[in-house]
């Protein structure tokens, strides 16, 4: 066929389709929820923590994005900060100081211990916790460097 068969045809499914008008179609059903991603920060000072053991102190707070679900498929990813530093991912182990946490469905819990002869306590500072779905910590955090709160809060589009 030559382009001027062709011509008049296009022309005539232009003029064809064109004109098409009518009543909206029904709204379609409401798409799956987004995958999430929840962020909890806490500013804690030295009394907040209870004493556990020689050296070994804890704190506990309530997160109830935590659930059985995250536990099960996603993730949840520490951090803590002194004051005029950067976020840390936790466990962080810095000479005689570790500063490290554990969770359960609904609570987080951080704990600062120094090993050194004479123990003090000095875990004031924020502490940041990122609970992340399954589905999005198998897509958005795929290849991401969990340890870098910076690169977490790019990749899953975090406001602090």
């Amino acid at each position: 066929m030559n382009s001027r068969s062709l011509l008049p045809v296009l022309a005539l499914s232009l003029l064809v389709f064109a004109g098409c008008t009518g009543d909206e179609g029904p709204r379609g059903p409401a798409g799956p929820a987004g995958p999430s991603a929840t962020t909890v920060t806490f500013t804690l000072t030295n009394t907040d923590f209870s004493l556990f053991t020689t050296g070994q102190w804890m704190c506990d707070r309530a997160v109830p994005a935590i659930t059985s679900e995250i536990l099960t498929s996603g993730a949840v990813l520490p951090y803590f900060q002194f004051p005029g530093w950067y976020w840390l991912q936790m466990p962080y182990i810095y000479g005689n100081i570790r500063v490290y946490y554990g969770f359960n469905p609904g609570t987080v819990r951080f704990v600062y211990e120094d090993v050194s002869p004479s123990p003090l306590l000095n875990a004031a500072g924020t502490y940041k916790v990122v609970i992340v779905s399954g589905e999005i910590a198998a897509t958005k955090l795929a290849g991401v460097d969990t340890r870098d709160y910076r690169a977490v809060k790019e990749a899953l589009d975090l406001e602090d």
